[in-house]
């Protein structure tokens, strides 16, 4: 049955480039133009991607994780080459990844509902398909980003890339679990119509279709927090006390502690002191900090939180410590990168907002971490001189 299944799904890959290549022609501009002009290395490429991928379908677990890992540097690397080329065209690549995503699924997936008797292999091998799909996007695009920022010299033309880079990346980061939603919707109406309907199936695709769906919040939640910066330029920042932020933050955090049952330590003796910011913006940094170091922390740990005053700078410094199991050096270097997340179900944004939001204020956001022993973020703010 394997070999019987691979030599189906291998017979696919024709199908599934050439209706991709119909839909990039059928755009026309700048997308009929680049397939043109790449016709035959952009088939070679992706005809190679799609057989390679199917392939992984039938690894053991050790395999595929091996072929995951791998696929995320090709792609990484992938991106990296992309930014050097001049006459590329980001958006065009991304409706790329997004049409193809698209046509893989309608493909696979159907073959294998038919030719998967057991619903538990089918869901690994359709979860697979998917995992390798968010993983290609994902870390071409973590390639591209960076290389092509280093490239661009202006601070004006720096300002008008990031925001592209980062509206085209959100507006296709949301689109990738759209499109997974709308393949298991279409996918369980085709089990419907059947004469037996296994439950267990169903239930599966509705928990995958809620993960996409908690994942588009999220993302847009983020997004929106961003998005509130010009409430700030209409009220402007203002002078405030860090206690006042400090007694919320702690009350709100203790919702996420409690379910790893960690110990929260709040130290603000230095809190009367008035500092400059936006209160809104302040509350949601450090909740996003708290929050991140809770779910890097072992059940039943400490976590901190301390002020204290950086008299050379004239700032304010609150310090978040975390005991889990540290952050790689390899890792910290990107740890502020839009999209750029260790977490399984992270969008990578949240970070990358906070960043944005302390440079506004005036402060900065600095991490340290140490492997085994754990990670301590300082955001310092700007005290207010009267």
């Amino acid at each position: 049955m394997n070999k019987e299944l691979l030599d189906v799904l291998i017979c696919s890959i024709p199908s599934i480039v050439e209706h991709h290549f119909h839909d990039m022609l059928e755009l026309q501009g700048e997308y009929a133009l680049y397939y043109s002009n790449n016709h035959e290395a952009l088939k070679r490429s992706l005809e190679g991607l799609i057989f390679n991928c199917i392939q992984s379908l039938l690894l053991d677990d050790d395999g595929f994780e091996r072929f995951a890992e791998a696929l995320a540097e090709e792609s990484y690397q992938e991106g990296l080459q992309a930014a050097l080329n001049q006459d590329f065209v980001p958006h065009v690549i991304l409706e790329s990844n997004h049409n193809l995503r698209i046509h893989i699924f309608d493909h696979l997936f159907p073959i294998i509902d038919k030719m998967i008797p057991d619903p538990a292999v089918r869901m690994i091998m359709t979860g697979r398909i998917n995992n390798m799909a968010s993983t290609r996007f994902k870390n071409y695009y973590l390639g591209f980003i960076p290389m092509k920022d280093k490239q661009i010299t202006s601070l004006h033309q720096q300002k008008l890339s990031i925001i592209g880079q980062m509206s085209a990346g959100m507006a296709h980061e949301i689109r990738n679990p759209l499109t997974t939603v709308q393949g298991f919707l279409q996918f369980m109406k085709e089990l419907f119509n059947k004469d037996t309907v296994n439950k267990d199936d169903i239930l599966f695709y509705l928990d995958l279709c809620k993960n996409e769906l908690d994942q588009i919040e999220s993302l847009v939640n983020d997004f929106l927090l961003l998005a509130r910066k010009s409430e700030a330029v209409k009220k402007e920042i203002t002078t405030l006390h860090i206690s006042d932020i400090l007694h919320r933050v702690q009350e709100l955090s203790r919702y996420y502690a409690v379910e790893k049952s960690i110990s929260l330590d709040f130290e603000y003796h230095h809190g009367e002191v008035e500092i400059l910011g936006v209160p809104t913006y302040i509350e949601q940094i450090f909740l996003n900090i708290i929050k991140n170091g809770i779910d890097a922390s072992p059940n039943n740990s400490l976590f901190k939180v301390k002020t204290g005053i950086n008299e050379e700078n004239q700032t304010m410094v609150t310090s978040f410590i975390d005991f889990g199991p540290g952050i790689p050096e390899s890792e910290l270097v990107n740890i502020f990168e839009p999209f750029f997340t260790t977490k399984e179900t992270g969008t990578g944004m949240g970070l990358a907002i906070c960043k944005e939001l302390v440079d506004f204020m005036g402060g900065s956001i600095e991490v340290e971490s140490t492997i085994d022993v754990g990670t301590v973020f300082h955001v310092q703010l700007p005290l207010a001189h009267t």
